[in-house]
């Protein structure tokens, strides 16, 4: 992940990884399964744009604690 972000592919360490997965498939067969983080990140969007967050705002998808509040909880 790029910055910790979900949805995202650090391009800096794995700038190939299409190009990477689809040639172990062809030359191995193997097959992937992605696990996609359930948490995501709260960011500010003035300060780092981060869709999968401010979308995920917008559209009021994500879990509370109370009436308005999300459920924000610390990732170790």
């Amino acid at each position: 992940m790029q910055d910790y972000k979900d949805f995202t592919v650090d391009q800096t360490n794995f700038g190939d990884l299409g190009t990477y997965m689809h040639d172990l498939k062809t030359s191995n067969k193997v097959k992937f399964v992605p696990i996609i983080d359930a948490g995501v990140a709260e960011r500010l969007p003035e300060i780092d744009d981060y869709p999968a967050y401010t979308s995920g705002v917008d559209q009021d998808i994500f879990i509370k604690s109370g009436a308005s509040n999300f459920y924000n909880h610390q990732v170790r």
